[in-house]
């Protein structure tokens, strides 16, 4: 008897393959009338977050995100291009099989600058997927890990949009077109999305396509702009309804350019985070062992945009373009010149220098001299010396990661930066501030001191998995729902051979499929569960093609 079973088991299983084998031809017969449905795609990327654990991110996709006018607010098409900016980098790995860029569905990438990085590049990544009679393009732009493109961000420039990302968004344009010309694109959805300096790179990129919207084949309703924490750099804030920008109040970058120099953002602002948010100013005590107390709480958003404009009064583009601005450049070419080991080396520098500087028994008298004489400049020159000399100390101590050298030359930019800074610094020590009393009174350093005494704090709302964490909680589709997986006949919420047997017992009347799942169990669209839809989810389970987004959520 045992023998006659396994001959009957051998005998099915070759019927299967063979029905399994058959169904490979003519899974392009199935898929070439396949009626519209909306349908939603989970999956997963890993986001390489900056101060935590890396960690496994979900995310939804569905073709019909892009069937709305790209003026409206999306919010899960707003977490989507978080999530395809976040994981871009990994498109250059393991033929960019972690992206979500490629999970999704587009295809023909065209990358830019991802292998390496200067002050003139812009990793970029264009890439298709055919939607009805459109193409969606999406052009993403490196969201993190920039190393030397991160110099670009200090290129102002004395007039109209700020330089460094000025130059970029050109770049990006021009590789755009050719795309859409190698590709004989002639219907074009634009989608466009960047973090943090690409974010304003997006940002000044949808004006340029909205500007110019014949040179593109797109129009405004196909133009998708998501720029998560972009700094001001446009000199045109017109409000293109097509651009959003995603900020959180609580980030200083936020805040970067000065609105006074006449640059801000284009597009409809979406705010994220705890605009509510109180933090502790500071004071300099004049008499008191610790030089920083604290002087009284304040809204966090508040303080960062008073700050900033504080800053706009005393330096103006103009000053920072002539005097500021190139040794901006030349320190962080040096520290994105640093590999890994010597960045440690630099972070040992440093938090020595702090130690020297904190203890040196000469570093009170010298703050002490500048408030008690209005900062003149030869207490400002006994300042400036003392910080060299703590930072030599420093060097015989650790040493500089870039050697001697390159240590004098950083030591050159001590003198010119701290003169420039002069009038502010002279402001900041004679501010008068009204105390929770009502009475005016004298917060020497406020402005220094506070964004000193929570900058570990302000550091933590410019990181992308907090702004993914805060989209991700705004999104539906991340909470509890209803949704039903195409395919998951028996509603245990996973696609197995279990749902194809069970449609399979359904209609030979050994089995009943509850009423409510009759929709995901015709597999096929065809608006009827027959034998067919069975067939659909074995080829589905043996890797024969999707044709019917099975293993999606439905979106009908």
């Amino acid at each position: 008897m045992r023998i006659i079973l396994k001959q009957v088991k051998r005998v099915m299983c070759i019927i299967l393959t063979l029905l399994l084998l058959s169904s490979a031809f003519c899974v392009e017969v199935f898929a070439q009338d396949v009626p519209a449905r909306k349908t939603l795609m989970h999956g997963s990327y890993t986001l390489y977050a900056l101060y935590s654990e890396t960690t496994e991110e979900e995310y939804f996709y569905s073709d019909s995100f892009f069937d709305k006018s790209g003026k409206e607010t999306d919010e899960h098409l707003r977490t989507l291009s978080a999530a395809v900016c976040f994981s871009l980098n990994q498109i250059t790995k393991n033929n960019g099989s972690g992206s979500v860029l490629k999970q999704i569905g587009f295809s023909d990438v065209v990358m830019y600058d991802m292998n390496g990085s200067t002050s003139d590049s812009i990793g970029t990544v264009i890439a298709k997927k055919k939607i009805g009679d459109s193409t969606v393009v999406a052009l993403m732009l490196r969201g993190y890990n920039y190393g030397g493109e991160w110099v670009s961000n200090f290129h102002c420039g004395s007039e109209g949009d700020a330089n460094g990302f000025s130059l970029s968004a050109q770049k990006v344009l021009e590789r755009l077109k050719t795309y859409l010309n190698d590709n004989n694109i002639t219907d074009a959805k634009i989608w466009v999305t960047g973090y943090s300096r690409s974010a304003g790179v997006a940002n000044l990129v949808g004006k340029h396509l909205n500007e110019n919207l014949q040179y593109y084949s797109t129009a405004e309703d196909d133009i998708y702009v998501y720029a998560y924490e972009p700094p001001n750099c446009s000199a045109d804030g017109t409000t293109y309804e097509n651009i959003h920008n995603i900020i959180d109040s609580r980030d200083f970058i936020a805040y970067v350019y000065p609105a006074a120099w006449g640059l801000s953002r284009c597009g409809v602002t979406e705010m994220i985070g705890d605009s509510d948010k109180m933090i502790m100013s500071k004071k300099f005590a004049l008499m008191g062992e610790n030089l920083m107390t604290d002087y009284q709480e304040v809204n966090l958003a508040e303080f960062l945009d008073e700050y900033v404009t504080f800053l706009s009064q005393y330096i103006s583009r103009e000053t920072y373009e002539n005097d500021v601005e190139g040794y901006f450049c030349s320190i962080s070419e040096m520290v994105f010149s640093l590999n890994e080991s010597q960045r440690a080396e630099l972070l040992a520098f440093l938090k020595q220098f702090s130690e020297e500087f904190a203890n040196d028994e000469n570093t009170p008298n010298a703050l002490l001299n500048l408030v008690g004489s209005n900062i003149k400049d030869k207490y400002y020159e006994e300042l400036v010396t003392l910080i060299l000399s703590d930072m030599d100390k420093a060097y015989e101590k650790v040493g500089f990661p870039l050697g001697e050298e390159q240590f004098e030359e950083l030591k050159d930019v001590v003198h010119p930066l701290i003169f420039t800074l002069k009038p502010a610094l002279k402001a900041d020590f004679a501010l008068k501030k009204v105390n929770a009393s009502g009475k005016t009174t004298t917060v020497a350093l406020y402005y220094l001191l506070t964004l000193l005494g929570n900058l570990r704090e302000l550091v933590g709302y410019h990181i992308y998995d907090s702004v993914y964490d805060h989209l991700a909680a705004a999104d539906s589709f991340f909470g509890d729902n209803d949704m039903m997986l195409i395919g998951d006949s028996d509603g245990d919420g996973s696609v197995t051979v279990l749902d194809a047997t069970a449609i399979q017992k359904d209609l030979a009347r050994l089995y009943n499929i509850e009423e409510d799942r009759t929709a995901v169990c015709d597999a096929d669209y065809d608006g009827e569960v027959t034998i067919m839809d069975a067939t659909c989810i074995q080829k589905y389970l043996a890797a024969l093609g999707n044709p019917y987004h099975i293993d999606e959520f439905l979106l009908d």
